[in-house]
Formats: structure tokens, C-alpha cells, sequence
């Protein structure tokens, strides 16, 4: 069979149609409404295994800047591999990869992928190990939290005890994300934005409006009295808090604190940059493994803790 390699292709509306249709029959996605709202920039590049006009492979590349502990970092994080089943066992996917080691080796500093359970064998193969991550989770009582603290909550309910109730703490208000006037609101917002975590992808902010846009698009409030925005989910008493963003350092505490006393636990999908008074807990997903490679990874465990969530492609 003769296959083409074809890279980078986004503005072609044929081969993207047939991208979109692969994407949709093996992970049920459609990228066509984050091409179409102007998302879909440079920093996500389809590495995609072509014959007869048609996408039947692909593993898609985005290069990506991080501010570390140790330094900035070039990384690239690998995603959105997929293969027709009518053409699998053919070593297209390995084709792909070497392709894109082979274009990125003299550039980046790691190579890293999230890859579930059917998989685990294959990634090695490329000099790949599997990574630990550490997420940053606090758990409350109801009058102080783990340290034995008054709480953020009633610490502030404290302060303002000659207010009305409804002034007592500050209050995470819903940010309607609807429209692409809303969305590229959020992206003028995004360039003024400062670090808020010890591990923070510094700009891509089509990658972050890929879930802003779309899955997570009921999920972003606005703290008037913090100046910040949060993207968050509650589950019972747990607060998901995925990521904060404001144009100064935010304590993701006083943020968890916004969304009311009844919240009892917080889990963070960041690094926070002061660790103190967070517990970190190894991540464990039976169907997601963080694989790495190369001298940005000097050992087995993210020194930083974990990539922000909302930059997993």
C-alpha cells in the first residue's frame, strides 16, 4: 500500500473533514468548531498517515512552553493518536512517531503522552517510561481545615462580622461561555494572566479554549473580590479546581472558599506554587498513564507534581 505522511494540514478543508471523521469514529471528537472559532492554531500539529486523499492514522503534536522549578522547559506533548481499524497492525502509528522524533529531537528539552491501559506496552518501544504525577488535595473539617487552621471560610465570615450574610465571603459568580464574543473574551483575558502554578504552560491559549469552548464551557467563574477566574466542578463537598487565572498570584485556598462553606475538600488540577498545607497524592487512573521521555525527565516522579489538566491534549 502506498501511504503519504501529511503534516500540519489544518487549513485544508478536505483533509481536515477526513481527520475530524477519524477522530469522530475512534475517540467520538470533532475539532471542526475549534477550527472554525479560531482556536486551532499552530501549536496543535496532526502527523497524519494519508492514502487516497484520506486521514487513516494520525498522531497529532503540540509543542509546548513550560514555566518550571527548574527553569523553562520546550516540551511536546503527544495526543490524539488513532488508527482506521481497517488499517491497524501495519506499524503506521510507529511511522508517525519516529517522524516526529526526528523533527523535534534538536528542539525539545522531553517528549511526554497520556496513554490508557491498551497501550502500555507499545510507547516503551520508543524509549518511553511511565511518569508518576501528584495532585495537590486539601481536605476541611468544619470549624479549621488539616493544619488545624481556621478555615479560609470562616476566617473571612470572621472579618466581616458587622456585614450582612450575603457580604460574609466572597462568591464565585458563573461566567457565561456561549458565544465566540464570550470565548474570545476569555482570550484577550488569558494574555494578561500571571503564573498561579509551580508547573504553568505559558501561552497556547487555544489549547486551554478547547475545553473552555466546548466540555468545560459551563465550568468558568468570575471572583469579583479575588480579581480571578476559576474553572471549576463541584462533586458533593469536593471541589474540582481545575485552574485559576488572574493577572496576579491567587491562593487556589480563598478561591476554593468562593464557592461556599460547605465545601470540605479540594482537589487541585495544578501544581500550586506554594505547596504548604497541601497534601499531594499520587494520581491513579486505571485508564490514563503518563509516559515520558528525555533529559527534561530526570526521574520517575514530575518534580513539579502534575501537568495542568487543561492542557492534556
Amino acid at each position: 500500500m502506498e501511504f503519504e505522511i501529511r503534516k500540519n494540514y489544518r487549513n485544508e478543508e478536505a483533509l481536515r473533514k477526513s481527520f475530524n471523521e477519524l477522530a469522530g469514529k475512534v475517540f467520538g471528537l470533532d475539532f471542526e468548531a475549534w477550527y472554525q472559532n479560531g482556536f486551532w492554531g499552530e501549536d496543535y500539529v496532526p502527523y497524519s498517515m494519508v492514502k487516497n486523499g484520506k486521514v487513516i492514522a494520525n498522531v497529532s503534536v503540540n509543542p509546548l512552553t513550560f514555566q518550571t522549578v527548574n527553569g523553562e522547559k520546550r516540551l511536546v506533548q503527544l495526543g490524539t493518536v488513532m488508527t482506521d481499524p481497517e488499517y491497524r497492525g501495519l506499524g503506521l502509528s510507529r511511522r508517525l512517531i519516529e517522524e516526529i522524533h526526528r523533527d523535534y529531537a534538536e528542539t525539545a528539552d522531553g517528549f511526554y503522552l497520556f496513554a490508557n491501559e491498551s497501550v502500555l506496552d507499545f510507547y516503551p518501544k520508543f524509549g518511553y517510561r511511565k511518569a508518576v504525577e501528584y495532585q495537590a488535595v486539601k481536605v476541611f473539617s468544619a470549624e479549621t481545615d488539616a493544619a488545624g487552621t481556621v478555615s479560609a471560610g470562616k476566617a473571612a465570615a470572621e472579618a466581616c462580622a458587622d456585614e450582612t450574610a450575603a457580604a460574609q465571603t466572597a462568591s464565585a459568580k458563573k461566567v457565561p461561555m456561549e458565544t465566540k464574543e464570550d470565548w474570545d473574551a476569555f482570550v484577550r483575558m488569558l494574555s494578561t494572566c500571571t503564573v498561579n502554578s509551580s508547573l504553568e504552560m505559558k501561552g497556547n491559549s487555544g489549547l486551554i479554549m478547547f475545553y473552555l469552548s466546548s466540555f468545560l464551557k459551563d465550568n468558568v467563574y468570575y471572583i469579583e473580590e479575588n480579581d480571578c477566574y476559576a474553572v471549576a466542578e463541584i462533586d458533593g463537598d469536593t471541589l474540582e479546581l481545575s485552574a485559576v487565572f488572574a493577572d496576579h498570584e491567587v491562593d487556589p485556598e480563598t478561591v476554593a472558599a468562593a464557592f461556599g462553606s460547605e465545601i470540605r475538600q479540594v482537589r487541585l488540577g495544578f501544581s500550586p506554587i506554594r505547596k504548604a498545607g497541601w497534601e499531594l497524592q499520587q494520581l491513579m487512573d486505571d485508564d490514563t498513564t503518563l509516559f515520558v521521555q528525555g533529559e527534561a525527565f530526570a526521574d520517575d516522579r514530575l518534580p513539579d507534581g502534575m501537568f495542568p489538566v487543561l492542557t492534556h491534549a
